[in-house]
């Protein structure tokens, strides 16, 4: 595995997007998407910058560990689980909402006419 698939598979497994990174190291998205696709060279202090933003040690980038040795099936279902879940949060929280619209409401209502 080269630098840049273990950057992307550890990006990926922290749930970050290739948008959240490039604005951390303030390049446009496309030049980032090229870095991880091998496309450009990745300098060392880039390569730190996107070690401190993911939280691993630049060693991890540069040799690999364990958890950077993911492969690629898995790091899309590691992707559809990800979005699984943010669509079941907005969910929840479309739930939260109403209930908080129709608490709301009641309260009123018991204003408007008295409580029964």
């Amino acid at each position: 595995m080269q630098i840049h698939d273990r950057v992307r598979s550890i990006r990926v497994l922290k749930g970050f997007s290739q948008e959240n990174v490039a604005e951390y190291l303030g390049i446009d998205t496309t030049n980032y998407g090229r870095l991880e696709r091998g496309g450009s060279n990745i300098t060392l202090e880039r390569l730190e910058k996107i070690a401190t933003f993911l939280n691993v040690e630049l060693s991890e980038l540069l040799y690999g560990a364990e958890t950077a040795k993911v492969s690629p099936e898995w790091l899309e279902e590691i992707k559809f689980l990800r979005e699984q879940l943010r669509q079941k949060d907005q969910q929840i929280d479309r739930i939260l909402d109403l209930s908080e619209a129709y608490r709301k409401e009641k309260e009123e209502l018991e204003r408007k006419f008295g409580q029964r």
